[in-house]
């Protein structure tokens, strides 16, 4: 192409080969900001329950209940720890009945009575779980979305059976995203902690107390089992980890946006030269003639912003499709 290429005229290849290398920078910046956006919507995003100042500790599926009595004792001792639940976060999944027919698959967390308080999920109807340790265990309570699955306009009192045994909803909580928000929130029906296995300990720490808090912890450990490695961290990390995918791709989009765009403005710097180059007699006689340098500029600049906006009306519909 070396002597053939033009920005005006009829020599279309030229411009279309400018058109498609600013359609894709275009496009690849749209899609950066786009991910940017998301990504500050899922930092930002009210879940439905409270994830700041929150720790998590996993705790040992075979010697949890060995374990938690021992913690609770060091925990009340911990200054940076002001609060603490046990729960399995949704993750288990049964068939429940209900009016003697099976429901599909469905999410249930055995709790305990602080956790609907501790992660401040809205209460819409009835009332939390007593303290009682055996008190409740003919009890739960469901989210809105389960209400929904099952067309209870008034779910207290609804019976909902679970291995042989009739439970009773005593309380009907506010829906929470437990999962990713790629996915649509699923009915959930909590158990008191005692009817099942639990694997994670919730600890509210107290602004700027997490490294205070995550070496007593560790030492607490250690008192029942030196040879175990527990495993703790903060609830807004554990809940970036569900976007990793998508924070890679982010860094490949931004990557590639970024080098589009370089050799974009090469290329322009380039073609700017090479036009400029063939023009400077009419440029010498237009500021014989008094043009400005201003003028000149504009004259220059016009043919690349024609085909910068050709670009731009190509690329921001398509950005805007794959971004949605």
């Amino acid at each position: 192409l070396s002597g053939k290429i033009k920005l005006s005229g009829k020599n279309r290849l030229s411009q279309g080969l400018i058109v498609f290398q600013f359609v894709l920078a275009v496009f690849l910046i749209i899609s950066m900001l786009g991910m940017k956006q998301q990504f500050m919507y899922l930092a930002n995003k009210d879940l439905g329950y409270k994830t700041d100042d929150i720790a998590i500790v996993r705790l040992p599926h075979d010697s949890y209940k060995k374990v938690l009595p021992v913690l609770s004792n060091d925990l009340s001792s911990m200054p940076g720890v002001t609060q603490s639940t046990v729960t399995n976060w949704g993750w288990n999944r049964a068939k429940f009945k209900v009016d003697g027919v099976n429901t599909d698959w469905t999410y249930y967390q055995p709790v305990d009575e602080h956790f609907v308080s501790f992660f401040k999920i809205k209460l819409l109807e009835g009332r939390n779980f007593y303290a009682a340790t055996t008190a409740d265990q003919q009890s739960c309570m469901i989210n809105m979305a389960f209400a929904r699955s099952m067309n209870w306009k008034n779910a207290l009192g609804k019976q909902i059976e679970y291995n042989g045994k009739m439970l009773t909803v005593t309380g009907v909580t506010a829906d929470y995203n437990n999962a990713s928000l790629k996915e649509e929130v699923q009915p959930i029906i909590l158990l008191k902690r005692d009817t099942g296995a639990y694997g994670q300990l919730y600890l509210h720490c107290t602004p700027g107390s997490f490294a205070q808090d995550k070496v007593a912890v560790h030492n607490a450990f250690k008192k029942i089992d030196q040879w175990h490695n527990e495993e703790i961290m903060a609830m807004k990390d554990f809940n970036a980890e569900k976007y990793a995918g998508e924070q890679s791709w982010a860094t490949v989009v931004n990557f590639s946006a970024v080098v589009c765009i370089v050799l974009s403005c090469l290329g322009l710097f380039g073609l700017s030269n090479l036009n400029i180059a063939r023009r400077i007699k009419e440029i010498a006689i237009r500021k014989t003639l008094g043009a400005g340098g201003a003028n000149i500029a504009v004259l220059m600049a016009k043919d690349f912003l024609k085909l910068v906006l050709i670009a731009s009306i190509i690329a921001f519909p398509i950005g805007w499709w794959a971004i949605n």
